[in-house]
């Protein structure tokens, strides 16, 4: 046990910035899109006078389009490695977030779903891959402690989105985000 502890420890000491990087990127590209879009319906209903119907189809845009990510998103990581497409996953997520400044109908606001369903499964692939290909004897703990980003996303975001939505809107509430 003693040579196992001792592995571990090197491992994460070695790794430690990779753990970060993960974390940050399910904090920020996965949570941000995840829990903070329930929160906009209202508003966009209020705005534009769509349906319920029509502002939640946003969602299902996203997990439609996630669920065809999800399976392709790993051939990208061997093509052009897990790292580019993490940043690419995140510029996407970040583009289209910035994007609901701009909307003004019901085909931008479902395109801008489209491109977080491409950022949230992506994001959440990549990750797995780069904490699977980092580390070895501590794997699945480094993997907890990378997938404890959505856990606290899941408390900060809505959190900083009903403030940033009172404060600055729902466009650039979801901006900033």
């Amino acid at each position: 046990m003693a040579v196992f502890d001792a592995v571990f420890l090197a491992e994460f000491r070695n790794n430690w910035r990779v753990l970060l990087v993960a974390f940050v990127c399910l904090l920020v590209a996965f949570s941000a899109p995840a829990f903070a879009l329930p929160f906009l319906f209202s508003s966009v209903i209020d705005e534009y006078g769509w349906t319920r119907e029509q502002a939640t189809l946003l969602a299902s845009a996203k997990y439609l389009t996630g669920s065809v990510v999800a399976i392709i998103i790993g051939r990208f990581i061997d093509l052009i490695g897990v790292r580019n497409v993490l940043i690419g996953v995140s510029i996407i997520g970040g583009l289209a977030l910035v994007s609901f400044l701009w909307v003004s109908n019901l085909t931008h606001y479902y395109l801008a779903g489209v491109m977080l369903g491409i950022a949230s499964p992506g994001t959440i692939v990549a990750i797995k891959v780069l904490i699977s290909r980092t580390f070895h004897a501590s794997q699945v703990t480094a993997m907890g402690l990378a997938m404890l980003g959505t856990s606290v996303g899941a408390v900060i975001v809505p959190l900083a989105i009903t403030y940033l939505i009172a404060e600055h809107g729902w466009r650039t509430a979801t901006a900033l985000m």
